[in-house]
This record gives C-alpha cells, sequence and structure tokens, in this order.
C-alpha cells in the first residue's frame, strides 16, 4: 500500500483590491508622471501645477492606502508614497547644493538623474499595476 503525504496548506490568497483603489492607483501614477515631466520647463505657472500635481498625488496614497491592506494593491501604494518622500528628501539635498556655489556643479547633475530615477519609479510602477501585480521586494 503506498503512503501519502498530507497535503500542505497553502498560504491564504489575498484578498482582491476594490475597484476604485486600483483606478485611483492609476491616477497617482498620471499624477506624479505629470509632475515630473512638468519639471523639465521653467515656466513660472506651470511650477504650481508640478507641487500640486505631486501633493494631490500623496495626499491620496496616504488616504487611501487602507483600503488596499492584505492586498497586492498595498505594494503600489507603498511604491508611490516611498517614491514621492524619497523624491523630496533628495530634490532639496540637490537644492542646497545648486544655492552654494561648491556644490552647483554636483545639484544640477544629481537633479537630472532623480528626474530619471523618478521616471523610472513611476513607470515600473505603473507598468506592474497595468498587469495586475505587486510590486516585487517591498
Amino acid at each position: 500500500m503506498a503512503q501519502f503525504d498530507p497535503p500542505v496548506s497553502l498560504p491564504p490568497a489575498e484578498g482582491s483590491p476594490p475597484q476604485g483603489a486600483i483606478t485611483l492607483a492609476h491616477v497617482i501614477y498620471g499624477l506624479y508622471l505629470f509632475g515630473c515631466l512638468s519639471t523639465m520647463t521653467w515656466w513660472l505657472p506651470i511650477a504650481s501645477l508640478i507641487t500640486l500635481s505631486f501633493l494631490v498625488g500623496i495626499v491620496l496614497a496616504h488616504v487611501r492606502q487602507p483600503d488596499a491592506r492584505g492586498t497586492w494593491l498595498a505594494s503600489h501604494y507603498r511604491w508611490q508614497i516611498r517614491t514621492f518622500w524619497f523624491g523630496l528628501l533628495w530634490t532639496l539635498v540637490a537644492w542646497i547644493l545648486i544655492v552654494t556655489i561648491v556644490g552647483a556643479l554636483i545639484g544640477g547633475p544629481m537633479l537630472l538623474v532623480l528626474t530619471v530615477w523618478l521616471i523610472y519609479r513611476i513607470l515600473r510602477g505603473w507598468l506592474l499595476l497595468n498587469d495586475g501585480k505587486a510590486v516585487p521586494n517591498l
């Protein structure tokens, strides 16, 4: 008589996020991307839209993050929140360097690298969201 091992219990499947929370995550990525692409212009009215789009995005991400708790979508809200706060931190560091005489040579290229980094994070997260996948390693 063959002996069978007992079935291995699988971890519970993550719940599916509400459709409204998924749509809002798309909107937040769009706001962030608009803000990033708008930084390439120095026209003053656009500068206020940049700030506004990032601020609306981060507020929405913080407020709606609990709706996604326990689902794959929670990783996207964490990704969006971390993208904003690390981006803000490094933007401040770059501008502090720019206003100093010595740091101007470092701060300018740092802002360029930061913009590329932000666009990468936004596009990577947005593509994963579009495929219905969690952001890995979070």
